[in-house]
């Protein structure tokens, strides 16, 4: 803020005084974020002197107005009248591109500097004086900060490098908070405005093709130094960065003052949004100072953990001036994700730890500094390469002052990581999770709370639902297919779940540890999971779709998982073992929409970000997967999904919704197809053969209703999930919005 500024007793900026006229805007520039200038010459080479400085104000948000008069070099009238330079796209968020973009002074700086014009964010006003006689030529302006504070100033100073850099000038600040400096900066913002509005009658703006180019003969001014000599030296490249042919001790201080500022403000840590942080992440922080600096972030996917535990970094680094944190992933994929967002924040010193990466030694030279020292780092780690020997061994090393940050925070609660986080002597803990609860793991899942000195409802809770409402995840419509078992797998079903019921009834409910049961679960799972019927049905869904839209573009596809049952091998293929059903999945996009690219991610897969970014482009059209979607990695392009694996675990399907309704800047909506395996109704011989046939199906059908109700309950189009298991609902006697599924 510009309250924050160590301000001249004078109120006066000077050349050759403690406070320069150049300092005046690094000072101004990082403490705004809005600027007003009302100018006689102008000359873009003031913006290459203080590119890291405007590039750090635009990325925060800030935007200037520039009055000029009609003189400017070629160059400069080009980029003002339009069309000449290409309004070449940027970052506007990242400082050190927009800071290279902006200190180059060639083709590419132009082009930037159309593309700041174009979106709003630098505006120019050309003017003259009514009558025809001489130039504007004021030298005044306004800072403006978020608090309603603002900094009026005027002098002697031109825009541009001379003015900056060589010339003897100086600038009067009038703050608006002390004395009568609010009356002062109000009359300057009045007449600023008055000049826009064309309310004056000394003034006219003109249109911008009669600029006048700057040539010396035709201007006698001696002040039009300051274009024709900077841009000449540039030109030329006879400065080398920003020194000049015959440097000064004045002018050697003030470049010196630039390349410190720019030091600064390169390798401080920012928020990496110009809006900032949203309430409830904000809200986050505090509820998690107030928890004693732990607890359990559980945010539904898609909705900003990563950028809300590195906003708390970023809080605690405001305080200390140090930011230390140990992250902890399930994927190497997320570690390359995570280091991408702590590079947005603009941290640095980041090293990643994992099977792909050579770490030790500079792990080691870290921790070994941090012993005597206050410096920065983050360490990125998977939750594999954290419990091996070679990381053990250094851990002893890491300063008790580190934030631990544990993506996927339900992993904790496996035994050999729950083993080695109860070593962990740092004080400060998040953790991250869409789905906290470990499902079926209650003894995990208390550890996991002490660890985390939270439980649920979680001191952050941030649902789907509220997501959808606040706008924080795209819409979405669900389409339930439903999937009847073939004779074969139904008979299967069926005998495996008497097998299951008799083990309860012989243990008294009493199975945790029956090894038995676990098997026959997992094979009773597989049948649904592998249902014959699902692949006629996904091919209909894409020949579908393939007919009303041509194309499949951004499409989801998760297919079950293993082989195809022995009977389906023979069906699909001949004389080949171990068919597994991704590799049918993905010849069924290709047999129905031959000139569609689809491609399977799996941990088999090479170079994975990079197919991640062929689909975001849309050079991959189908992305099909099994599990490897599941955590974390963003997708947010997706607007089709088909899920084929009918799965009963709330991690997972909640975690594979989210993957899908991301936000885009080119997604109103995504849309859900399910496959959802229901009981075949049929008549029965006898009462007795009813009832042990009905509380299989039914069963059956409720273990379904758990997904479906999620997906369907959040859809907007709610009610045609009803519609479609009507006649299922009615003869199990079941209703589908019930508390029971909830």
């Amino acid at each position: 803020m510009l309250r924050e500024i160590v301000w001249p007793n004078s109120g006066v900026y000077r050349s050759g005084a403690e406070k320069e006229a150049v300092d005046f805007y690094i000072d101004a520039f990082q403490q705004s974020n809005k600027l007003d200038l009302l100018l006689g010459y102008f000359s873009t080479t003031a913006i290459k002197l203080l590119s890291v400085g405007i590039a750090s104000f635009i990325a925060k948000g800030g935007s200037m107005r520039i009055v000029i008069n009609h003189v400017l070099t070629q160059k400069d009238k080009d980029l003002i009248v339009g069309g000449v330079y290409s309004a070449k796209q940027i970052d506007l968020t990242d400082v050190s591109k927009l800071a290279s973009a902006l200190s180059s002074y060639d083709l590419h700086f132009y082009e930037c500097l159309a593309y700041l014009i174009r979106a709003g964010r630098i505006e120019f006003t050309v003017i003259a004086p009514s009558d025809g006689a001489g130039i504007a030529h004021y030298k005044s302006g306004c800072f403006y900060d978020d608090s309603g504070d603002s900094v009026y100033f005027k002098g002697s100073c031109n825009f541009s490098f001379n003015a900056l850099i060589n010339n003897l000038e100086e600038i009067d600040v009038t703050r608006s908070w002390i004395n009568d400096g609010l009356v002062k900066v109000q009359s300057q913002i009045e007449y600023f405005e008055s000049i826009l509005d064309e309310k004056l009658d000394v003034v006219k703006t003109i249109d911008s093709s009669k600029i006048e180019v700057a040539i010396q003969e035709q201007f006698g001014n001696k002040e039009i130094s300051d274009l024709l000599e900077s841009e000449i030296r540039l030109q030329e490249d006879l400065i080398n960065e920003y020194a000049t042919i015959t440097p000064s001790r004045r002018q050697e201080k003030a470049i010196k003052k630039i390349q410190e500022n720019s030091k600064v403000i390169l390798s401080t840590p920012r928020f990496p949004y110009p809006s900032g942080p949203f309430p409830y992440q904000s809200e986050a922080y505090e509820n998690w100072l107030k928890n004693g600096y732990q607890g359990m972030f559980a945010m539904a996917t898609g909705t900003g953990k990563t950028v809300t535990s590195l906003n708390c970094l970023l809080n605690e680094w405001r305080k200390s001036g140090v930011y230390r944190a140990l992250i902890l992933v399930p994927t190497i994929a997320l570690v390359n994700q995570w280091k991408e967002e702590c590079n947005d924040f603009n941290f640095g010193n980041i090293t990643t730890v994992s099977s792909k990466s050579k770490w030790e030694d500079d792990l080691k030279d870290i921790l070994m500094l941090s012993g005597f020292s206050d410096n920065s780092f983050i360490v990125i780690s998977t939750y594999a390469s954290f419990v091996s020997k070679r990381f053990k061994q250094l851990r002893d090393m890491f300063p008790e002052d580190m934030l631990l940050i544990a993506d996927e925070a339900h992993n904790v609660g496996a035994s050999q990581i729950l083993k080695e986080f109860k070593k962990l002597k740092f004080p400060k803990r998040i953790g991250l999770s869409a789905t906290p609860e470990r499902l079926y793991d209650d003894e995990s899942n208390s550890e996991i709370n002490k660890i985390f000195n939270d439980s649920y409802p979680y001191i952050v809770s941030f649902t789907m639902e509220e997501a959808l409402k606040r706008g924080s995840l795209c819409s979405y419509k669900y389409f339930p297919v439903l999937i009847e078992l073939t004779e074969s797998e139904y008979s299967r079903y069926f005998d495996i779940s008497l097998q299951i019921a008799r083990i309860f009834a012989a243990e008294n409910g009493d199975v945790k540890e029956n090894e038995m049961l676990k098997k026959l679960l997992m094979i009773r799972s597989s049948i649904i999971n592998k249902a014959a019927n699902k692949l006629p049905a996904f091919r209909k869904i894409i020949s579908d779709l393939y007919s009303q839209y041509g194309t499949l573009n951004y499409m989801l596809v998760y297919a079950p998982e293993g082989s195809l049952p022995e009977e389906l091998q023979e069906v699909f293929k001949d004389d080949v073992e171990d068919l597994k059903i991704i590799d049918e999945y993905t010849k069924a996009v290709r047999d129905v929409a031959p000139d569609v690219y689809v491609s399977q991610y799996t941990s088999n897969s090479k170079n994975r970000p990079s197919m991640l970014e062929q689909y975001s482009s849309g050079a991959i059209n189908v992305l099909i997967s099994m599990k490897c979607l599941d955590e974390g990695v963003d997708v947010p392009r997706s607007e089709f999904a088909i899920f084929c694996s009918s799965t009963g675990n709330p991690r997972q399907f909640i975690q594979r919704r989210g993957r899908v309704l991301r936000k885009h800047p080119n997604k109103t909506m995504a849309t859900i197809y399910d496959l959802v395996v229901v009981p075949y109704i049929h008549e029965y011989v006898n009462d007795e053969e009813f009832i042990l046939f009905n509380n299989v199906n039914r069963r059956l059908l409720k273990k379904e209703l758990k997904r479906v109700y999620d997906f369907s309950s959040l859809a907007i189009n709610s009610t045609y999930t009803e519609d479609v298991l009507q006649k299922h609902l009615d003869y199990f006697e079941l209703k589908l919005y019930d508390d029971e599924h909830e």
